[in-house]
């Protein structure tokens, strides 16, 4: 459990950099086709782990396999692509700021489709979360608060298809492992995520591509997507889908840290103290994770 903990926290600072190196990217690629070399770059090392381990997929029943479809469709073929798309209208801080609602998102759908508990615990420290990303995205101004745009409405609505792929995945791993889960969805969702892909360079065709931007698109392939998505697998079969939802909310304060290395963007006092709160609130709801049984549904 020490383990998940820590895998936990590196999680949502690789897709911190996914946020930082994508907005760099979506001015050079359309934004399916980024999520698309991503992909196939994990495809191509989740391919061949499951030929040289031989592995086969436990069950292949309808429902079963069906589940398996609508992770790929979620996670491979909608999530990303739709999040650069959001990120090429708004901002990183904005963009990390709007997507701290997905803890909610899984939340409400684990209880909805898994029958999850969910403990005063969790609803406080998402509560005190949610009220640092305010603080933050506020600037010290209420006003502030209401100031969104297409990007921001975009990244919001796209917390729940990353909400859908948490819950669906609980409901996988309960006869397969986090790493073959990933595994064979991600292939399985590889496929429509070219077909899609195809269509959108047919109408925004790339002209050209440069050593860094292909670099840019292999580290997302590897690190974002290979280990985050395994890693996160593993934290939401170890503490269900809203425990690990907790973790969630580290990605505004990484992407603050990340946006001042590499875009020179100042730290004020109001982000400090949203941070605080950020992380108070993953610290208060981690302490039922051990603690609290999570139910099957």
């Amino acid at each position: 459990m020490k383990r998940s903990f820590i895998l936990m926290l590196i999680v949502p600072f690789l897709w911190a950099l996914n946020f930082v190196f994508g907005k760099v990217l979506v001015d050079l690629l359309p934004p399916f086709t980024i999520a698309g070399g991503r992909f196939t770059v994990a495809g191509i090392i989740f391919g061949l782990w499951i030929l040289l381990r031989k592995k086969r997929l436990p069950q292949t029943d309808f429902k079963f396999i069906l589940n398996l479809f609508l992770i790929g469709l979620t996670s491979v073929v909608t999530y990303n692509g739709v999040l650069y798309m959001g990120l090429k209208h708004t901002t990183v801080v904005n963009g990390t700021i709007v997507n701290s609602f997905n803890p909610i998102a899984i939340m409400f759908l684990a209880f909805l489709i898994l029958k999850e508990k969910v403990t005063w615990k969790q609803i406080l420290g998402a509560v005190i979360s949610i009220f640092g990303v305010a603080v933050i995205v506020s600037g010290g101004s209420l006003s502030a608060l209401t100031k969104f745009n297409i990007g921001d409405i975009i990244i919001f609505l796209n917390t729940f298809v990353w909400a859908l792929f948490s819950v669906l995945g609980k409901k996988a791993m309960k006869v397969m492992s986090p790493l073959e889960t990933i595994a064979f969805t991600t292939c399985m969702g590889l496929p429509l995520l070219w077909l899609v892909c195809g269509v959108e360079l047919h109408y925004s065709p790339v002209e050209s591509l440069s050593l860094s931007t292909v670099l840019l698109v292999i580290f997302l392939g590897v690190f974002a997507s290979v280990l985050a998505f395994v890693w996160w697998y593993q934290g939401i079969r170890d503490f269900g889908a809203s425990g690990a939802a907790a973790f969630y909310n580290l990605i505004p304060l990484y992407s603050l840290i990340l946006s001042a290395v590499f875009l020179g963007e100042d730290i004020h006092m109001y982000h400090i103290l949203g941070c605080l709160l950020i992380l108070g609130g993953v610290f208060i709801s981690s302490q039922s994770l051990n603690k609290q049984p999570v139910s099957e549904g």
